[in-house]
């Protein structure tokens, strides 16, 4: 639920895809990249967020949105 907050936020404020690159550098400076890409595929496995490209980072959906405010 941490790195959908996150995604959401970034998404949120800045209208463009988010990245591993991003989340590791804003949110998650001392996690590994595998276990950041391992969450965001789990995020879309459960159709949380999109990745239309595996370089282009990934956007969340409605019910991502509605996620995040039910257990924020």
């Amino acid at each position: 639920m941490e790195m959908l907050r996150a995604i959401v936020q970034d998404y949120a404020s800045t209208s463009e895809s988010v990245g591993f690159k991003v989340l590791l550098g804003h949110y998650y400076p001392s996690v590994s990249v595998m276990m950041i890409c391992n969450d965001m595929t789990a995020l879309e496995e459960d159709g949380l967020i999109a990745a239309p490209h595996t370089s282009v980072g990934c956007v969340p959906f409605d019910v991502s949105y509605r996620s995040f405010v039910d257990k924020a």
